[in-house]
């Protein structure tokens, strides 16, 4: 449900003359805050090694840029578009690995 609640309400915002740096970021602050909420509920540290830290960064990044340009072409194309796109693009990735026995499954 949550997921699926991402393309609509950032397509709305989009449409209403919110810019895809703004939608990204407000997204990004407002999951942060959940999990630091969350995280301190539970007890759990917020502190990792270096080499976690270098790890989660390396994977941040890509997702990062991923959610940015995902939201540049809600903003260029129609929502309904921009979604399909990127969900088929990942569905081809995935059965080409899958084939090509990348992808153990």
């Amino acid at each position: 449900m949550c997921t699926s609640m991402v393309g609509i309400c950032t397509g709305l915002a989009l449409g209403a003359g919110a810019n895809p740096l703004t939608v990204v970021t407000l997204r990004t602050v407002g999951t942060v805050l959940l999990f630091i909420a969350y995280f301190r509920m539970v007890g759990v540290g917020l502190r990792l090694a270096p080499r976690q830290r270098l790890i989660a960064l390396l994977l941040g990044l890509p997702l990062c840029l991923n959610n940015y340009l995902l939201n540049v072409a809600m903003s260029e194309i129609p929502v309904p578009l921009a979604v399909l796109i990127f969900y088929l693009f990942l569905s081809e990735w995935f059965v080409k690995g899958m084939t090509a026995g990348a992808i153990k499954g």
